[in-house]
């Protein structure tokens, strides 16, 4: 039997066709532009900025993905006060952390910033 013309034949076909669907360039574009310019707001908390930079992450199948990206480019945007908690809490310097140590002092960090 031979398939309909149109019909999804490959994984990549179906992928390529649901991102084009749900994530269109333009969408992806900005979000990809938004992470980069990622601040945190004043009198923003370091829980409710890593809630902020995690929401942007999500909205984002591109850049969430990179996971030695994330919580290192948190830590990049953070201002330095922020960045000695960090530090504090690594027990030492976060950059000296693997990808995934990294994002759980974070994820941890921000438990308790209330």
């Amino acid at each position: 039997m031979t398939p309909h013309q149109g019909s999804i034949t490959t994984w990549e076909d179906l992928t390529t066709r649901f991102l084009a669907q749900f994530f269109p360039s333009k969408r992806t574009a900005k979000l990809c532009n938004d992470i980069p310019m990622f601040q945190q707001h004043h009198e923003e908390s370091l829980s409710e900025a890593w809630t902020h930079f995690k929401d942007l992450l999500q909205k984002s199948l591109i850049m969430a993905s990179i996971v030695g990206f994330r919580s290192k480019f948190f830590y990049d945007h953070v201002p330095f006060h922020l960045k000695c908690e960090i530090d504090r809490a690594a027990g030492g310097k976060l950059h000296d952390k693997n990808a995934d140590e990294s994002w759980e002092i974070i994820e941890n960090l921000t438990l308790y910033d209330y």
